[in-house]
């Protein structure tokens, strides 16, 4: 009789899994095969944060904006004027079409340059 007891737990165990809808399944796997690198839904998340404005690029006030954190503000002037001249220039690098947005396109490029540049 005890063995027959363990068979009925080992099918109740199985039933009490866990199963994943397709997407979730996939999403999943893609999680645990992620490198770290950003994907376009993480530029797109990034540039929606940045772009306050909505029009569909960022300018180079929403990315001081966006970048200037509150540790930033308690640097002495010099450090914080130093800052924003990198990220100035690294912006216009950026800025491919020279509209004076970085749009989404652009964004990981933006995102490349200012890692170089250690100011994010």
């Amino acid at each position: 009789k005890d063995d027959d007891d363990d068979d009925e737990d080992e099918e109740e165990e199985d039933d009490d899994e866990i199963q994943l809808s397709p997407e979730l399944l996939a999403e999943a796997e893609a999680d645990a095969a992620d490198t770290g690198a950003l994907r376009d839904e993480d530029h797109q998340d990034i540039f929606n944060h940045f772009d306050k404005n909505k029009d569909g690029g960022i300018s180079l006030s929403e990315a001081e904006q966006g970048f200037y954190g509150e540790e930033r503000k308690h640097q002495p002037k010099e450090k914080q004027q130093e800052y924003k001249r990198t990220l100035a220039a690294e912006f216009k690098k950026s800025d491919h079409n020279r509209d004076g947005h970085v749009d989404l396109a652009e964004l990981p490029g933006m995102l490349e340059n200012l890692l170089e540049a250690a100011i994010i």
